[in-house]
């Protein structure tokens, strides 16, 4: 193992590369949350200013929903911090008082306003679960999401970036997490039943991850570049990891909104699109149920219902038979 010797006035101190890592981490950690605490100071900064000035209600919302959301990822840091320290774990997080904190987040705030930390999952789930209805016959109550689809699935796919989000923020060094492996099981269960490879390449180039030119099943982390575009930054890597979380707790939310409609493609779907327009988790719902009554109202009849309105036609032992009258004249 690695140690290094560092003097001073006091004699020298023994640090090894594993003590060094802890504290490179733990200084990264408190540096990113002074830096949010900064950038909260001058958010209220601004906010009193506009309360004098005539700026409208919305651009106001908008900024306390902001400075809500950096509050969310200081306690999302905090958190990570006290999981790394107290259990030496990094798995994705399942603090209560952060799930109750994000949960607030999105039923207070409008949902298109809260997913501000480089994420816009509702689209990604929206477009997820079109396919989803479209794979299950469109109309609402015809088909079930795939085992593994639908907003169960998305929530289990969240969870696996948040945690590739969280490796490499904690690793970027380690050479297991330079190559994401498509064939995996990992990737197999979790992500190739909800994202389309559009989609896969989106969210991992997120995180800088491009598709290999070699192996054509591979995705490569890219080394940074000084000109822009590779591996993300580290303070990026954890509002992205904070992300994932917050769309993970969007779908559980959506899914207790549901109740026994969840699985439902087109329900699904429906509370999705509601929720893009604004609507609270609840409000979605409702919104969804009229508007998929609404559609059904619409439907058009069966074309054989029509003709038999109009035909002598006799059912037997389900089956149609004709029954000819004699002609006239």
């Amino acid at each position: 193992m690695l140690t290094l010797m560092l003097t001073s006035d006091r004699g020298s101190v023994s640090i090894n590369d594993r003590e060094r890592t802890r504290c490179r981490r733990l200084t990264r950690h408190w540096t990113f949350f002074f830096s949010v605490s900064f950038l909260h100071a001058e958010k209220v900064s601004q906010l009193s200013l506009s309360l004098k000035d005539p700026v409208s209600q919305t651009e106001r919302k908008m900024s306390v929903c902001r400075q809500r959301a950096g509050d969310l990822v200081a306690a999302y840091s905090r958190s990570l911090e006290q999981q790394i320290v107290g259990r030496g774990s990094n798995l994705a997080c399942r603090d209560e008082e952060v799930w109750t904190q994000a949960e607030g987040l999105l039923r207070d705030a409008d949902a298109q306003e809260a997913h501000c930390l480089g994420l816009d999952p509702l689209r990604v789930m929206a477009e997820s679960l079109a396919a989803a209805a479209a794979a299950a016959g469109g109309a609402a109550g015809a088909g079930r999401v795939r085992t593994g689809g639908g907003l169960q699935g998305l929530e289990k796919a969240f969870e696996v970036l948040e945690q590739a989000a969280l490796n490499l923020y904690l690793g970027p060094w380690r050479d297991e997490y330079k190559v994401v492996k498509m064939y995996s099981g990992m990737f197999t269960h979790f992500i190739k039943p909800v994202l389309s490879m559009p989609q896969v390449e989106k969210l991992f180039g997120l995180l800088g991850y491009q598709a290999s030119s070699s192996r054509s099943e591979q995705l490569r982390l890219q080394a940074p570049a000084g000109g822009g575009g590779g591996a993300a930054s580290p303070s990026d890597l954890l509002c992205l990891s904070c992300a994932f979380f917050l769309a993970r707790r969007e779908c559980r939310l959506l899914r207790a909104a549901l109740g026994k409609r969840e699985g439902d493609a087109q329900w699904e779907l429906s509370v999705v699109r509601e929720r893009q327009r604004g609507h609270g988790p609840q409000a979605a719902m409702d919104n969804a149920k009229k508007s998929l009554a609404s559609d059904q109202l619409m439907q058009p009849y069966d074309g054989e219902a029509e003709v038999d309105l109009y035909t002598d036609q006799h059912v037997k032992g389900g089956q149609r038979e004709a029954a000819l009258s004699p002609r006239r004249g």
